[in-house]
């Protein structure tokens, strides 16, 4: 065999190291970035068209079990219950001087602000209502502020305008009740506003409690683009450090909102309203659920009329309101925003996905992204809408970025894998693929250089036809290509009739020398039996020689970003090419070197040739022919 022959490059095509910034990587950057991003458009493109509204209850869903893993411990429901209802002997309404008892209780119980959701028009006995209007002037002297219900009733010839009607106590603060069901008869949505006959809005009754102070109710002060603001409380968990609700601006609209519900019926803590009347006596309630709270009193038994079908299951209208209370207090409903910076948000986090992913191990990849969007991307979306403003979805357009880095990404191994295979076995392929780092980057190795040669074969071009010398290279290249797999070795590259093969790169071989002679012996014996194929069209045997040696050497990717090859470099490929041509000369069929010799770990039969010159080396070689 020439020199030229001998040439150390490996051609086998594989990824590039990660995280450099190669073309694959930015390759991998970009498609991800443009499958985010068209991703994010289309989510939010269908946010905008209503297509994810379960969807985005879910995520409201989990944002509040995130965010408030109870339900707020600042509202507290006084239920007027069945047992209270059958004792007041009533046929449906709720007297005037039972409601006043309560609220005389409620106040001495040190209750925060009291709302009573009752309809007072509906409520029995006129003759009563002075104990009542007596029970909220005292209650909001006494610096607790008492807000009453009421229906807003349409007004007429004026179109989606409403009025407060006449109540049993007039000139009390007071919020209306309108929460209609939708097409599923559910009760999802609330308004926090109703646009009256006269400025200012309607509050609802829920925005009137946390606006509520003992001289009225905050004042609505509207804003250029329609909306209104208004001191009301706010109140966020705080497991570490628990404080009490405190006035903060709250920024309001006639739109409607998702009700976060916190949990079905009873979620709240819920005090009967004989146990709170009963504290107008003197009796104290066990360690005074009350004091501190915002209280809603109001209907809990079951024949009542004020129960609705919710998300959550059939509940009490009180416990409606307590869940918009919730939702207004904690600041936690979704509405809408912008498209502009929805998808600017969103095209952000793709771009940082893309990088992310592109640079991460497969099994880190899929851990970031389930750790980011369960522990990460939650906690960001319930920061973006904190202020009570809008929903982002950040979680699929990055689920979009991680499927498609990780498509390119097996595509580029399922190449390497198509590739790699010609030139070992397929478990040599599976363990460099499994491997932490399967980027096959150059590394110093000592390893074991197979070069074999079929001889006499440089004539057969003049006898045989061009499909015949093809079939016969084929028959082989075949055997001693399933010889090198066998021993776990690597098939470098054919050169003419030549192969060279190696072992112990890239993957580890246990015994690489002794892989090598084996592999050499296998090879000699399958000779025979191809020499019995080939003996119809063959006048002469071919015989094959091999030559092996071992020593250190640099294998791994040289090239550049646009080709990149595995390559084995280092004098032991020169000096193991030389050694096959020597085969010839000394007419042996497999010769190995002192070096190969004594990396053995079993026993051949070998026979000593000494010392011998070597072409290109200044230095003779100890050489043993394998018999």
């Amino acid at each position: 065999m020439a020199l030229q022959r001998s040439r150390s490059e490996a051609k086998v095509v594989s990824r590039p190291r990660r995280p450099r910034v190669t073309s694959v990587w930015r390759r991998q950057v970009a498609l991800g970035f443009v499958a985010g991003l068209v991703f994010g458009a289309f989510t939010t493109a269908a946010s905008a068209a209503g297509l994810f509204g379960l969807l985005h209850a879910g995520a409201l869903h989990l944002l509040g079990w995130w965010t408030y893993l109870t339900p707020s411990p600042q509202i507290v429901v006084v239920g007027i219950d069945d047992r209270s209802f059958i004792r007041l002997r009533a046929p449906q309404a709720i007297p005037h001087d039972y409601l006043a008892t309560v609220i005389r209780g409620a106040q001495r119980s040190g209750a925060r602000v009291i709302g009573l959701d009752v309809d007072l028009s509906a409520t029995a006995g006129a003759g009563q209502d002075a104990a009542l209007a007596d029970a909220v002037s005292r209650a909001a002297a006494g610096g607790v502020p008492v807000v009453l219900s009421f229906v807003a009733q349409p007004v007429k010839d004026a179109l989606g305008q409403y009025a407060r009607p006449p109540l049993a106590v007039e000139g009390a603060a007071a919020g209306f009740v309108n929460d209609p069901a939708d097409a599923a008869g559910l009760v999802r949505q609330f308004r926090a506003l109703l646009p009256g006959a006269a400025d200012p809005p309607l509050p609802s009754f829920a925005l009137a409690l946390l606006a509520a102070t003992a001289e009225g109710l905050a004042p609505l002060r509207p804003a250029a683009d329609g909306a209104f603001s208004v001191t009301a409380l706010s109140w966020r968990l705080r497991v570490l450090s628990p404080r009490p609700p405190a006035p903060a601006p709250l920024r309001v609209t006639d739109e409607w909102k998702d009700i976060n519900y916190v949990g079905p019926s009873a979620t709240f803590v819920t005090i009967p309203s004989d146990a709170v009347a009963a504290a107008v006596d003197g009796a104290e309630l066990p360690r005074n659920p009350l004091h501190g709270k915002i209280v809603l009193v109001g209907p809990t038994y079951a024949s009542s009329a004020d129960r609705f079908e919710t998300p959550k299951g059939q509940m009490a209208g009180v416990e409606v309101h307590a869940n918009i209370v919730h939702t207004l207090l904690t600041r936690s409903w979704l509405g809408p925003r912008t498209w502009a910076w929805g998808l600017g948000a969103q095209a952000l986090i793709s771009l940082g996905g893309a990088a992310l992913f592109a640079s991460l191990h497969p099994v880190e990849a899929g851990l970031v992204t389930l750790i980011a969007v369960a522990g990460g991307f939650v906690p960001l979306a319930d920061l973006v809408y904190g202020s009570g403003d809008f929903w982002i979805d950040l979680a699929l357009p990055l689920i979009a970025v991680f499927i498609q880095v990780r498509s390119i990404d097996r595509l580029a191994q399922r190449r390497l894998q198509v590739t790699f295979a010609r030139y070992v076995s397929p478990e040599v392929v599976r363990q460099v693929l499994s491997s932490p780092d399967a980027t096959l980057r150059a590394e110093q190795r000592e390893v074991t250089i197979l070069f074999c040669d079929l001889r006499g074969s440089t004539g057969l071009g003049e006898k045989l036809s061009m499909s015949e010398m093809m079939r016969l290279l084929n028959q082989y290249f075949e055997m001693v290509t399933e010889a090198v797999f066998r021993q776990g070795g690597l098939i470098n590259k054919f050169i003419g009739d030549g192969i060279l093969a190696v072992y112990n790169a890239p993957v580890d071989v246990a015994n690489h020398a002794d892989a090598a002679v084996k592999t050499a012996l296998e090879i000699q014996s399958h000779m025979s039996v191809l020499n019995k194929r080939w003996g119809d069209w063959l006048a002469h045997r071919l015989e094959v020689g091999v030559g092996i040696h071992s020593g250190q050497v640099i294998s791994g990717n040289v090239g550049s970003e646009l080709r990149l090859e595995y390559t084995i470099i280092g004098d032991p490929v020169n000096v193991a090419s030389r050694v096959e041509a020597l085969t010839k000369e000394v007419n042996a069929r497999i010769l190995i070197t002192a070096a190969t010799r004594a990396r053995l770990a079993e026993h051949y039969p070998l026979r000593s040739l000494g010392a011998v010159p070597i072409r290109g080396r200044s230095e003779p070689i100890e050489l043993f022919e394998v018999t």
